[in-house]
């Protein structure tokens, strides 16, 4: 896996002809070789089981965000379709993940493919195993997909390191990526989850990165990040720097993966989109926010997570 700050070089079968907002787009590349933009819009949690038109339009047209994260549970797929529509955005221009809720990857991504009016998706996960009864058949469906090219790269959610290892030991091609809560609360707890990763170059993708700030504020990690956001506002770069762009800027430093956000308001999608252009946290500062946060556990989402 390689991090870059590129004009989004995409794979082969996109091809940028378009012009939308591009600069300053981070990329990483999968273990399958498929580059996906660092920073995603995600369609989950405020915008679930809502009209999300107007703010995934707002998010591309407005914000310059080309990585859209949506989910057959999130329940408005076919409001992104409407959006990218809005947006006069071709699809090839756009990286579009989904994830699969029910027990039947095949059934549920032709259900995405016609809500979100495409052919294919970029990247497809299976949302969470406690959703699967067998891992192993659904991942034989999941390599078909991929195979048949409705999936460009394929990857799992919510999977803790057994889950992951139940797949593995089956896969002829390995996930290529993890997405999971990731945020300094849950640093401690899934050290044997990213070590797992490590060794099979998967990539991380991160949500909930702000919930130290959103859903538990008041927490120990508070003050070391108040502290990091005064240090990089007298820094090099201009103007401030908010406490939710540390945590973002934390997350991808400690995963070099993939990171989720969402907001309605134009000014938080840019001012998180910045984050990623700001100077990396230095080892002191890493351990003050690790070492704080150890101090307590919380996790929002998926409870399961925390049965190893």
């Amino acid at each position: 896996m390689t991090w870059s700050l590129t004009s989004f070089s995409p794979p082969s079968h996109l091809c940028f002809a378009y012009p939308i907002p591009m600069s300053n787009v981070h990329t990483i590349r999968l273990n399958d070789g498929t580059i996906v933009p660092t920073l995603a819009f995600g369609t989950g949690t405020a915008l679930y089981s809502k009209d999300s038109t107007s703010a995934v339009r707002q998010a591309i047209s407005k914000a310059g965000y080309i990585h859209i994260d949506c989910a057959e549970s999130y329940g408005n797929e076919s409001y992104t379709a409407q959006a990218i529509q809005d947006s006069g955005v071709p699809r090839e221009q756009l990286f579009l993940t989904s994830k699969c809720w029910t027990r039947d990857p095949r059934k549920s991504l032709e259900k995405t493919l016609r809500e979100l009016k495409t052919s294919y998706v970029d990247l497809y996960l299976i949302h969470s195993p406690i959703q699967t009864s067998n891992l192993a058949e659904a991942w034989k469906i999941m390599e078909d997909l991929k195979t048949e090219g409705k999936a460009r790269s394929i990857g799992v959610s919510n999977f803790r390191a057994k889950d992951l290892k139940a797949v593995i030991e089956v896969a002829k091609i390995i996930p290529s990526v993890n997405q999971i809560e990731f945020h300094p609360y849950v640093f401690a707890s899934v050290q044997p989850l990213l070590e797992l990763c490590r060794q099979h170059n998967i990539t991380i993708e991160s949500y909930g990165p702000l919930t130290p700030l959103i859903r538990h504020s008041g927490g120990p990690v508070d003050d070391p990040v108040k502290k990091v956001a005064a240090r990089m506002a007298k820094g090099p770069e201009a103007g401030a720097v908010t406490e939710g762009q540390v945590l973002l800027k934390w997350a991808q430093q400690r995963t070099n993966g993939v990171v989720i956000t969402t907001s309605s308001k134009l000014d938080r999608l840019l001012e998180q989109k910045a984050a990623l252009d700001l100077p990396p946290l230095s080892n002191e500062e890493l351990r003050s926010i690790e070492t704080e946060a150890a101090k307590k556990h919380y996790r929002h989402f998926m409870k399961h997570m925390d049965d190893a």
